[in-house]
């Protein structure tokens, strides 16, 4: 259980580290955007954990398995989430292409993470583009 205990200190932690820099998106709480804040780091730290587990099987040493994982968040919850957003920005085309890429990739957890941070970041300039300047709720499909 200690185990736990720590685990909810770093969500929290993270919750906080949101609100200090005013960012409404994410912490807005007079909508959905703070739940979806919450629940977004919540089930990354869920799934991670087996995640990595199972990626550490993969090699001998500790070494190169913990470097692995490194490599492979950064890949996906870094390069291929930005990739993802800048197909969504071109145009109606590769928009298309964008969303369609990244419902499989939402599999992995630190691309999920990645994608669901960058859509409550940038939720009013995705309206203009996918909803025609109308309100999103983070929690649309």
């Amino acid at each position: 259980t200690e185990k736990f205990n720590f685990y909810y200190l770093v969500f929290c932690c993270n919750i906080l580290s949101c609100d200090v820099p005013s960012t409404e998106n994410l912490t807005l709480t007079t909508g959905s955007a703070f739940t979806a804040t919450c629940l977004l780091f919540f089930f990354y730290g869920l799934a991670n954990i087996p995640l990595t587990y199972i990626l550490g099987y993969i090699f001998r040493d500790y070494g190169n398995a913990q470097g692995a994982v490194y490599f492979f968040n950064f890949v996906y919850g870094g390069i291929v989430t930005i990739i993802i957003l800048v197909l969504r920005w071109i145009d109606e085309g590769s928009n298309k292409i964008g969303r369609g890429l990244s419902w499989p990739l939402r599999i992995i957890p630190s691309f999920a993470f990645g994608d669901g941070s960058v859509n409550l970041g940038s939720v009013t300039i995705l309206s203009i583009f996918e909803n025609n300047g109308k309100d999103m709720d983070p929690f649309a499909p």
